[in-house]
């Protein structure tokens, strides 16, 4: 079921579209945590929405609780397909672990 999403963005235009959530991951801000982002107060979150018209909209965020420090700005962009998906969030781990929630395969196969 489709629903519309308003993804508001500093210094642009809200993104706003008829879509799914396809996928969520963060890190954690948290050393103790098996997702630590190896930045002690701060963390990253990325999404991935698939439009009503099939193309993907990709969403990271940069978010932080260190004293005197807030947000970056969210990134966002629109790809066509999934190869354009890794594209945007390129291959961290933490893209990996979107990658895999979402069912996008991106492994190569070994050369012969």
């Amino acid at each position: 079921m489709f629903k519309e999403f308003n993804l508001p963005l500093d210094d642009a235009p809200n993104l706003v579209f008829n879509g799914e959530l396809v996928a969520r991951v963060t890190s954690s801000p948290e050393p103790r945590a098996d997702n630590f982002s190896r930045h002690l107060g701060r963390w990253m979150e990325l999404a991935l929405y698939r439009t009503a018209e099939g193309t993907y909209v990709c969403l990271e965020v940069r978010c932080s609780k260190r004293s005197g420090e807030r947000n970056r700005l969210p990134r966002a962009g629109t790809a066509a397909t999934e190869r354009a998906v890794v594209a945007f969030f390129k291959q961290t781990s933490l893209a990996k672990r979107l990658y895999a929630a979402a069912g996008i395969v991106t492994a190569r196969p070994a050369q012969k």
